[in-house]
Protein backbone atom coordinates (compact mmCIF):
# COMPACT_ATOMS: atom_id res chain seq x y z
CA UNK A 1 0.00 0.00 0.00
CA UNK A 2 1.07 3.58 -0.83
CA UNK A 3 2.00 5.38 1.78
CA UNK A 4 -0.35 8.44 3.04
CA UNK A 5 0.48 11.94 1.27
CA UNK A 6 -0.88 15.15 3.02
CA UNK A 7 -1.93 17.90 0.77
CA UNK A 8 -2.92 20.19 3.73
CA UNK A 9 -1.03 23.39 3.84
CA UNK A 10 1.19 24.85 1.17
CA UNK A 11 4.07 22.98 2.02
CA UNK A 12 2.30 19.65 2.13
CA UNK A 13 1.60 20.35 -1.69
CA UNK A 14 4.83 21.87 -3.02
CA UNK A 15 6.31 19.19 -1.59
CA UNK A 16 4.31 16.32 -3.10
CA UNK A 17 4.74 18.03 -6.44
CA UNK A 18 8.56 18.33 -5.81
CA UNK A 19 8.34 14.55 -4.79
CA UNK A 20 6.85 13.40 -7.91
CA UNK A 21 9.06 15.28 -10.42
CA UNK A 22 12.39 14.07 -8.81
CA UNK A 23 11.30 10.55 -8.75
CA UNK A 24 10.47 11.27 -12.72
CA UNK A 25 13.81 12.70 -13.50
CA UNK A 26 15.28 9.54 -12.04
CA UNK A 27 13.06 7.13 -13.37
CA UNK A 28 13.59 8.78 -16.77
CA UNK A 29 17.85 9.20 -16.35
CA UNK A 30 17.82 5.31 -15.47
CA UNK A 31 16.14 4.43 -18.60
CA UNK A 32 18.54 6.89 -20.77
CA UNK A 33 21.14 4.80 -18.72
CA UNK A 34 19.80 1.51 -19.48
CA UNK A 35 19.52 2.68 -23.31
CA UNK A 36 23.28 3.47 -23.28
CA UNK A 37 24.50 0.52 -21.85
CA UNK A 38 22.44 -1.46 -24.68
CA UNK A 39 24.46 -2.17 -27.41
CA UNK A 40 22.67 -3.01 -30.85
CA UNK A 41 19.57 -2.25 -29.23
CA UNK A 42 16.84 -4.67 -29.98
CA UNK A 43 13.31 -3.56 -31.04
CA UNK A 44 11.73 -5.37 -27.85
CA UNK A 45 14.54 -3.28 -25.86
CA UNK A 46 13.47 0.02 -27.36
CA UNK A 47 9.95 -1.17 -26.99
CA UNK A 48 9.98 -2.06 -23.16
CA UNK A 49 11.87 1.50 -22.36
CA UNK A 50 9.30 3.07 -24.12
CA UNK A 51 6.57 1.60 -22.03
CA UNK A 52 8.97 2.10 -19.25
CA UNK A 53 8.91 6.00 -20.42
CA UNK A 54 5.06 6.07 -20.79
CA UNK A 55 4.55 4.92 -17.00
CA UNK A 56 6.96 7.23 -15.53
CA UNK A 57 5.26 10.21 -17.42
CA UNK A 58 1.54 8.49 -16.11
CA UNK A 59 3.23 8.48 -12.28
CA UNK A 60 4.44 11.98 -12.83
CA UNK A 61 1.28 13.28 -14.29
CA UNK A 62 -0.81 11.76 -11.35
CA UNK A 63 1.94 12.47 -8.38
CA UNK A 64 2.05 16.43 -9.46
CA UNK A 65 -0.93 16.71 -10.77
CA UNK A 66 -2.88 16.31 -7.63
CA UNK A 67 -0.83 18.20 -5.31
CA UNK A 68 -1.83 20.84 -8.38
CA UNK A 69 -5.43 19.86 -8.31
CA UNK A 70 -5.44 20.63 -4.57
CA UNK A 71 -3.91 24.31 -4.98
CA UNK A 72 -6.36 25.29 -7.45
CA UNK A 73 -9.10 24.36 -5.30
CA UNK A 74 -8.05 25.78 -2.10
CA UNK A 75 -7.25 29.06 -4.34
CA UNK A 76 -10.74 29.48 -5.83
CA UNK A 77 -12.10 28.68 -2.27
CA UNK A 78 -9.92 31.57 -0.97
CA UNK A 79 -11.37 33.66 -3.91
CA UNK A 80 -15.13 32.75 -3.37
CA UNK A 81 -14.50 33.88 0.51
CA UNK A 82 -13.15 37.21 -0.99
CA UNK A 83 -16.09 38.06 -3.11
CA UNK A 84 -18.46 37.11 -0.72
CA UNK A 85 -17.04 38.90 1.96
CA UNK A 86 -16.75 42.34 0.10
Amino acid sequence: MAAEIKLETADDRTAAGKGGAEEYVKELTDIAGALNKDEGQSLGTLVENQLKMTEAESNYNVKTGIPGKATKSVNEASQSIKRQGG
